[in-house]
């Protein structure tokens, strides 16, 4: 938004043209590629929307047992080191 010029713009700017409230030489097609950039007159803007496709959301991992034996998890199936409790400071009592 422009205050100085009393303007809006948008970038990469879908048209989905007049949608049929206009009709016959009036109406104007969707666009089948994005705009880069769209400068509208501010006098001109009656309504604004900005419309996102809803972000796929991830259902949260199951809680971690209260175990003072597990040290750690992970989602992944994969176990990359071998432990020798003797060797290990971190496992001596």
């Amino acid at each position: 938004m422009n205050s100085e010029k009393s303007t809006v713009a948008l970038e990469d700017v879908r048209s989905f043209g007049t949608e049929e409230r206009r009709s016959g030489e009036d109406e104007i097609p969707p666009s089948a590629a994005p705009y880069e950039y769209i400068i509208f007159r501010g006098s001109d803007v009656k309504d604004l929307r900005i419309e996102e496709t809803p972000k796929e959301t991830k259902p949260a991992p199951p809680p971690v047992p209260n175990d003072p034996a597990i040290l750690g998890v992970s989602r992944e199936v994969s176990i990359s080191h071998s432990y020798s409790a003797s060797n290990d400071e971190s496992f001596r009592m």
